[in-house]
């Protein structure tokens, strides 16, 4: 049923009639034992007819008054956002939705809404609105206000996303827990407080749980306050309440958020502490033999491999001993990371052999790489007045090769530079 005047007629009544202001005495009677509202709405809001709503506060008088004085007032804003994503769609598009209307008794009670695009109809020109009480429990202010207080005292950060991702509502817990990103999380929503790096996971649960309902749990970090501020991160479950698809669905989505700072930093730690020697923080040998083989996997054109050995370091640990020993390899894995560029990888293989994965297309930048190493610890064994040197061989990676090819390769290369070298000794001796 669609109402609407246009040139004196209206549409959907038989002619010589017109609906309430001036209708009939019989249909006047009629429109009063008729359960639901049909409205119709101009595209600024303005109600230009009306018929039943036999049960709400509507009355004849209705009609020039805006649709959204009679919502809620928690409910305008939301009615605003769907009045214009109705106004961007084209004739026959069909919405619905849910808002609170005041019954005759005075209360405030969820309403079932459906919505009609007839901009195409002369007689409309605007949308025609069928309201009908929902099955729902009546939401009074006043009810709303308890459920909010228990919300607040509720320890667990709690949020209510509208169908836009706005945040309709937060307790006292969310807010605590964002308290430096407040602001954003009433302006841009949740993704507003999510770090820059992790925003399109949030966007994405968000994306999924509303078109596959259920849950969908996700961890991100938390835009930091400052840059040095120390990394917070939370665990968010997404679901969506309300029923998918039927008319009057209220979309929104509950997010409960739970701080996993602490357990997030132990794994990164125990997952630090795994992947790397222990003396001198580089990467173990498990490690660089796993990121050798991702590498040679992906681009092996750009893979080159260091096998760095030193020579007369187990007279350092007999003559001076192992804290000695000790930290001369600590000092010479800092030596080698001062000379990698970003891209490459150092790591400890045990004993006094250590690695370098060189990111470069260029196989001369390795053996450059390689010389520029065993000059540096020169030096730093004449500072410190230890006699100890460095055989360092290069290979570059070829198509097809293993982790174990090109490690053999690498120490093949390093063990002919330890000859070339007590060569070159021994002839000046």
């Amino acid at each position: 049923m669609a109402v609407g005047r246009s040139d004196g007629a209206w549409h959907g009544v038989p002619e010589g009639t017109q609906p309430l202001g001036g209708a009939t005495p019989t249909l006047l009677a009629l429109a009063a034992h008729v359960g639901e509202l049909v409205l119709a709405v101009a595209p600024d809001g303005c109600i230009t007819a009306l018929l039943g709503g036999a049960g709400t506060a509507f009355g004849t008088e209705r009609v020039g008054s805006s649709i959204f004085e009679h919502c809620h007032p928690g409910d305008v804003e939301h009615v605003r956002a769907f009045a214009r994503a109705g106004l961007a769609t084209a004739p026959g598009w069909e919405g619905i939705g849910a808002v609170r209307l005041r019954v005759a008794s005075g209360e405030w009670r969820f309403h079932d809404v459906h919505a009609l695009n007839c901009l195409d109809d002369p007689a409309i020109r605007g949308f025609v609105v069928t309201v009908r009480e929902s099955a729902d429990a009546p939401v009074a202010p006043g009810v709303e206000r308890e459920l909010e207080s228990l919300a607040g005292a509720v320890p667990l950060p709690i949020l209510l996303l509208d169908p836009t991702g706005s945040v309709r509502f937060a307790n006292d817990a969310a807010r605590d827990l964002c308290h430096d990103a407040i602001a954003r999380l009433d302006d841009e929503g949740l993704a507003g407080i999510a770090d820059l790096r992790d925003r399109s996971r949030v966007e994405q649960a968000l994306e999924s749980v509303r078109d596959a309902g259920g849950e969908v749990t996700t961890s991100f970090r938390l835009l930091p306050p400052r840059p040095s501020a120390a990394e917070r991160v939370v665990e968010a479950t997404f679901a969506v309440r309300g029923e998918r698809g039927g008319r009057g669905a209220v979309p929104v989505t509950v997010v409960t958020l739970v701080d996993v700072s602490a357990h997030h930093a132990r794994v990164s730690e125990l997952r630090r502490i795994a992947s790397c020697d222990p003396l001198t923080g580089l990467l173990n040998r498990v490690e660089i033999e796993e990121a050798l083989a991702d590498r040679l996997g992906t681009a092996p054109e750009r893979v080159a491999l260091l096998y760095c050995d030193l020579d007369g370091f187990k007279a350092v640990n007999d003559t001076h001993g192992h804290d000695v020993g000790d930290e001369l390899l600590v000092a010479i894995a800092q030596v080698l990371e001062s000379k990698t560029r970003p891209g490459d990888l150092v790591g400890r293989l045990g004993g006094d052999e250590f690695a370098v994965l060189v990111d470069s297309a260029d196989p001369s930048d390795a053996h450059g790489l390689a010389c520029r190493i065993a000059v540096a610890i020169a030096e730093l064994s004449a500072y410190r007045r230890l006699p100890v040197s460095a055989s360092v061989g290069a290979a570059a990676a070829r198509r097809g090769d293993s982790t174990r090819d090109l490690l053999r390769r690498a120490d093949a290369a390093m063990y002919d530079e330890k000859r070339r070298r007590r060569a070159g000794a021994g002839a000046r001796s």
